[in-house]
């Protein structure tokens, strides 16, 4: 079986070496004689490459390749990680001189706006634009300004990426719409209007004015912007790998690094009260135990405990485990679901499971193929009983995993 490094947080298990390795590199203060101690032993190469990729984490493991027994180092790997690492410098400057834009942009126009994720972390406590990698940028704005703050996105050139199922839809149930900018650097800019995406946007919604209010102000890209509580950063980023039902090595060191920086200037309480109104503690159990476990950060262990002793089911467990050994599709599948059980209000999942089934034709038009035939209009037909099959396939694998011993 493909070895899957840290898959699920519900998966700790004895670690290879090549896996010891990546999580060494992934520590704020890497043991540096652990590290060559590992690199003793005959390793996977390919494996670190690809794995290294995956996490995010090219960039740091070159960074310290000065300090450790280059010797037993593939040259390849290490032109690799080089090549990697500033590949990654430019891809990041470029995209904080788009960030420039877009935030003078939504200035200009009295938009408040939150800069989310890893372009406040480089500013804010990585210091350094190289270390960590930025597939996009992600930004906040207010519910109500989200047209006009559209609207500055597609004045600077830039256009929605892809088709949702409906912009009713989207609007009460996705949180965020990311935009495309086709340069020879493709830009991707994802506008949230809520921090915790589609799981949780119920609870969110309550939650809003506490999160502006509590926004600081810090200088991005050479600009004025917001930058979330340091509560709420550890909560958002939390967040953000439950909403992938996985999480990569570089989510961790984020926490981490945020941990370092702010040490006791964290309101422990404040993110246990959150977390508690938005139902989110076994998902802060898991990352805040894979911080500490695995990166060695120190957690205050009455908080873990705290969210520990919160668990009283295991929903979000069983789901991490139904995403192990699921494709790319029945990933879709499963996160849709999840979506569902998270909703609240009978009403509510009416709404949602009819937009699902009876999405735009735009939509519609794409998905299938036929941009001007009037068959998509059959497929109205059909699109309810492939998502009814789809759902209950889903739900029978996790019904199994529910009755499963462990």
């Amino acid at each position: 079986m493909e070895r899957n490094l840290l898959s699920s947080p519900c998966c700790m298990r004895a670690l290879s070496l090549e896996e010891q390795l990546l999580v060494a590199f992934s520590r704020i203060n890497p043991d540096i004689d652990e590290i060559n101690n590992l690199l003793a032993h005959p390793l996977d190469w390919h494996f670190i490459q690809e794995r290294a990729s995956l996490h995010g984490l090219v960039p740091l493991v070159y960074h310290h390749l000065g300090r450790l027994h280059m010797e037993v180092i593939p040259s390849w790997i290490i032109e690799s990680f080089r090549q990697g690492y500033y590949e990654n410098l430019a891809r990041n400057l470029t995209l904080f001189q788009e960030l420039n834009k877009i935030l003078k942009a939504l200035n200009d126009h009295g938009i408040e706006v939150i800069v989310l994720k890893g372009a406040a972390l480089l500013e804010t406590i990585y210091r350094n634009p190289a270390l960590r990698p930025l597939s996009d940028l992600d930004i906040l704005v207010k519910r109500q300004d989200l047209s006009k703050a559209e609207r500055c996105l597609l004045d600077l050139g830039y256009s929605i990426a892809g088709i949702e199922f409906s912009r009713w839809w989207a609007e009460r149930f996705a949180g965020e719409r990311l935009y495309v900018k086709g340069t020879d650097l493709p830009v991707y800019v994802d506008m949230h209007w809520y921090i915790t995406n589609y799981v949780w946007i119920y609870n969110d919604r309550r939650q809003a004015n506490r999160i502006w209010s509590r926004a600081q102000i810090v200088k991005i890209a050479g600009t004025n912007a917001l930058s979330l509580s340091v509560e709420d950063l550890i909560l958002h980023i939390s967040i953000h790998f439950a909403k992938h039902l996985k999480f990569r090595l570089i989510w961790l060191r984020d926490i981490g690094e945020i941990i370092r920086h702010y040490q006791e200037r964290i309101d422990w309480k404040e993110i246990v009260t959150v977390s508690r109104q938005l139902g989110i503690e076994g998902v802060m159990y898991y990352t805040l135990k894979h911080t500490q476990e695995l990166l060695k950060v120190r957690v205050p262990e009455k908080v873990i405990a705290r969210f520990d002793s919160a668990q009283i089911n295991t929903l979000e467990k069983k789901f991490f485990n139904l995403h192990i050994n699921s494709n790319e599709v029945e990933i879709d599948n499963i996160k849709l679901l999840y979506q569902y059980f998270k909703i609240p209000k009978i009403s509510e999942k009416i709404k949602f499971l009819f937009c699902l089934a009876f999405p735009s034709l735009a939509y519609m038009r794409k998905r299938y193929s036929i941009p001007k035939s009037r068959l998509v209009y059959l497929y109205y037909l059909y699109r309810p009983c492939y998502i009814f099959y789809q759902a209950s396939l889903t739900l029978f694998r996790l019904i199994r995993l529910l009755i499963a011993k462990g």
